[in-house]
């Protein structure tokens, strides 16, 4: 599935994801990505709002600094998702936040899971 690029914060503002996840049939969304207290957050807001069941993959996730992070994370987006870490022992955010491929991999592992 290819959507429109996003141009401001949100992926659903301005493009067709919301046309093309119903295309799809699909409900539950899994959130990761950068800029946790912008983008990932407006993200989820608004699926949260189009009826989508949201979750984030914390340690998926990264942001400017640990307490933009914390604001997004634990105070913001627990009213619109549920937050999940991935499978394992450590949390990649402490370990080095430029292992998105990584995250990206893992968040794959949590999906085969659920």
């Amino acid at each position: 599935m290819v959507a429109a690029e996003h141009w401001c914060s949100s992926g659903f503002a301005n493009t067709d994801l919301d046309l093309q996840l119903k295309k799809h049939g699909i409900q539950k969304l899994i959130v990761i990505g950068l800029i946790a207290h912008t983008c990932v957050e407006a993200t989820v807001r608004y699926a949260a709002e189009l009826g989508y069941q949201v979750t984030i993959v914390k340690d998926a996730t990264a942001d400017y600094s640990d307490g933009e992070m914390h604001a997004a994370v634990d105070v913001n987006i627990p009213d619109y998702a549920s937050a999940r870490q991935c499978p394992g022992d450590h949390d990649l955010r402490s370990s080095n936040r430029s292992l998105l491929s990584e995250s990206a991999s893992r968040t794959a592992h949590l999906l085969r899971s659920w």
